[in-house]
């Protein structure tokens, strides 16, 4: 007999306080991409680093893995029965989970993006997401159900992390989107991909709005800024229109 599920999570909260240092070094870095002038953010610049990358990019990397393996093992001991039947209730582990997927799950989505894999194996949301990403998504739904709705406190700035962990996949479906339309010749076809284009579009205005994403989003050089672009530039009444220089203030 192993020890008791009680000494288990005793266990794990030292061993949280050791991952701490792996985490922080995530968010030192998506700071520094922030402050740089190539106006990226971490999404896009840890998405587009090369095999040659920097000893920085590299040590991002290792600890974004260091860490799935920590969480994945949580998991797997919740789900032989070494955990307190309500490990996955308490506040500390599920606020902690949470953090962890708004702050690491971006850099999985740049991961499977810039390697390609959503070419081979499907877009990310439904066949790269990883296992745990869903099962923190039923934490901290659970934790609201319990604790009431969350305040609905109306924010002065952007938040420190996008709200939604999923947000650069559903940037990268929206692109593909806007590709398909470029070339589809089937009326009903392209129909279909305006209304997901729109309706991505007015989620997307709703989370900036509400200020529920991190400002590395509208950077000038995001994904998301250079998509809003190329929907303006598709929606105008000529094909041949050049794109406006970055100078130009967008409205």
């Amino acid at each position: 007999m192993g020890p008791s599920p009680t000494l288990n999570a005793a266990s794990l909260a030292v061993s949280l306080s050791k991952v701490v240092p792996y985490r922080a070094q995530i968010e030192w870095y998506k700071n520094w991409c922030d402050e740089q002038d190539d106006q990226m953010g971490y999404y896009d610049s840890f998405k587009r680093r090369s095999s040659s990358s920097s000893k920085r990019d590299m040590k991002v990397n290792i600890n974004r893995c260091k860490l799935a393996r920590f969480w994945n093992n949580i998991i797997d001991m919740l789900e032989r029965g070494e955990l307190p039947h309500d490990f996955d209730k308490r506040a500390k582990w599920v606020n902690s989970s949470h953090f962890y997927k708004l702050l690491v799950e971006p850099l999985d989505i740049a991961e499977y993006y810039g390697k390609g894999m959503h070419i081979t194996k499907g877009h990310y949301m439904h066949h790269g997401r990883e296992r745990r990403y869903q099962i923190f998504d039923r934490w901290w739904k659970d934790k609201t159900v319990i604790n009431g709705s969350e305040e609905n406190k109306e924010r002065s700035k952007f938040a420190s992390l996008t709200q939604d962990s999923c947000f650069w996949a559903r940037v990268e479906e929206a692109r593909d989107w806007l590709n398909c339309v470029r070339s589809e010749r089937d009326t009903n076809k392209l129909s279909l991909f305006w209304d997901k284009i729109e309706i991505f579009e007015k989620y997307a205005i709703n989370l900036i709005e509400n200020k529920e994403v991190s400002s590395d989003v509208l950077f000038k050089n995001s994904s998301y800024s250079i998509w809003v672009e190329d929907l303006r530039e598709l929606r105008q009444p000529t094909a041949n229109v050049q794109r406006l220089p970055h100078q130009f203030p967008v409205f």
